[in-house]
């Protein structure tokens, strides 16, 4: 109907009073709808702009737990590896007293004859206990 009014009055030049109320009528009619959606839109971007902002704390708090999670990781894998560098070094030193109990254990076997080897054992154990 807009459209239809705009050429008459290209042809003319004028428009006439019913024309132009006529034409404020079917903008209205046009602009009312719009007009009544704009509450809902803005209390729906009201609505998405407090969602955003939770969204955005609790991103927030995320972050700062992935950072503090980092913390503790790092710091564990620094304790991870002084322990297994500690344990590599228990290693060896139980290597080196196995070997040199086993030896002590075979020099005490050549000089006691086993009958006393046996008590002496059974002395050692009982101590051990």
């Amino acid at each position: 109907m807009i459209l239809s009014m705009k050429k008459r009055a290209r042809k003319n030049g004028k428009f006439r009073s019913t024309e132009v109320g006529a034409l404020l009528e079917a903008i209205k009619a046009e602009i009312k709808p719009i007009l009544e959606e704009i509450p809902g839109i803005k209390e729906k971007l009201d609505g998405i702009f407090e969602q955003v902002g939770k969204n955005t704390e609790t991103l927030s708090f995320v972050g700062m737990q992935v950072k503090s999670l980092q913390g503790q990781f790092n710091s564990l894998q620094e304790k991870v590896g002084e322990n297994t560098k500690e344990i590599k070094l228990n290693r060896e030193l139980i290597s080196k007293n196995t070997g040199l109990i086993n030896r002590v254990l075979e020099e005490l076997k050549s000089k006691v004859d086993r009958k006393d080897f046996e008590l002496l054992e059974k002395k050692v154990a009982s101590l051990s206990r």
